[in-house]
């Protein structure tokens, strides 16, 4: 059985964002059950649509089962190339990253035709699933996010933490993931107080149209807000652990499993959320604080609540590994090849 998958690979680069992630992670998965796997990768195809397009005519030919991992641009092409060109007897999968699908299939008839001819559609969360049923779709499958990680033992948790607080943001650095706001939480927290009771140390690629704002931002706040760099996904666990909370204000409303979420688990770190729409098939009250989505003054009354409750907030730590094992690598490798084996034996 030959597997190929097309997605965002970047190979021989240290991009870390999202899609990239877990089209990565996707085929480590499947490499674990087999080495029959042909890959086509996505990374600035552009610049080449021809080639791109023979390598992913050849991968569908060529492969027994196909897997798409596609972003909101290419989602207009690859079920078409992959429909045209598999037959009936080979296995399609999409793998969606994130939960935007739901969203376009309202506007794109097209696609949400492509789509139902799939054998299945991997939805990251229950939220997701459930809209697609709705929209008349019986091949979704909930396969939730997953990483490639090693969790700390519970005697590495930490709990002794003292004022000020280490807060962090582990995420790619732009707008809509509500990092002004979160700095601006914090400095009325400090100012309020009369002293730094926490300090935010911001991890991640920072966007090209968002370096001049946010340069500003680290330099007006200098005094709690450091910018730490770009981390190696693989070593995503050792950075985060030892801080007291991880921030996640996004402003996505589609979000669907972040990765930065599964990394904070893995190092027995707590979560203070925005309540994005799929946020309770990620988050629970024994590993997590939430706060209304977008609602600025609620995430400054929550972050307050935390950092005046460490005995609460350090009682969520144990609690953190046990949800990260949800996401593990093995968990979701057994998964997703059961269900391609349901389709090929």
């Amino acid at each position: 059985m030959k597997i190929g998958i097309i997605g965002h690979f970047a190979r021989n680069t240290d991009l870390c964002d999202g899609q990239t992630v877990k089209t990565r992670n996707f085929e480590k998965a499947l490499l674990g059950k087999t080495q029959d796997i042909i890959t086509a990768d996505s990374y600035k195809w552009k610049k080449h649509p021809f080639s791109f397009l023979f390598k992913i005519i050849r991968l569908i030919r060529k492969s027994d089962v196909i897997i798409m991992l596609p972003d909101w641009g290419s989602i207009k092409i690859y079920p078409y190339l992959i429909n045209l060109f598999a037959g009936k007897k080979k296995v399609k999968i999409y793998s969606v990253v994130g939960a935007w699908l739901p969203t376009l299939l309202e506007k794109k008839k097209g696609i949400k035709k492509q789509l139902k001819k799939f054998d299945y559609i991997l939805s990251e969360t229950n939220t997701m699933k459930e809209k697609m049923k709705e929209q008349g779709f019986n091949n979704v499958v909930t396969v939730p996010n997953f990483k490639d990680i090693t969790p700390i033992n519970e005697k590495e948790i930490k709990y002794d933490f003292e004022e000020p607080l280490p807060l962090c943001i582990f995420s790619r650095i732009l707008k809509q993931k509500g990092i002004g706001d979160a700095i601006c939480a914090c400095d009325r927290l400090n100012k309020e107080a009369g002293k730094n009771v926490c300090t935010l140390n911001i991890h991640g690629p920072v966007s090209e149209d968002y370096k001049e704002e946010f340069s500003n931002l680290c330099e007006e706040y200098s005094s709690f807000v450091q910018y730490k760099g770009v981390v190696d996904p693989s070593k995503s666990v050792e950075a985060l652990k030892g801080h007291y909370m991880l921030l996640f204000p996004t402003l996505y409303y589609t979000e669907g499993v972040p990765g930065t979420i599964i990394d904070a688990f893995s190092a027995g770190v707590p979560v203070l959320a925005s309540e994005w729409e799929s946020h309770s098939d990620v988050l629970s009250e024994k590993d997590s604080i939430t706060y209304k989505f977008a609602d600025t003054e609620d995430l400054y009354a929550k972050l307050k609540y935390c950092v005046e409750n460490v005995e609460k907030i350090n009682g969520y730590r144990a609690e953190c590994l046990k949800s990260a094992e949800k996401f593990s690598l093995d968990t979701i490798t057994k998964q997703i090849w059961d269900l391609i084996c349901q389709k090929t034996i």
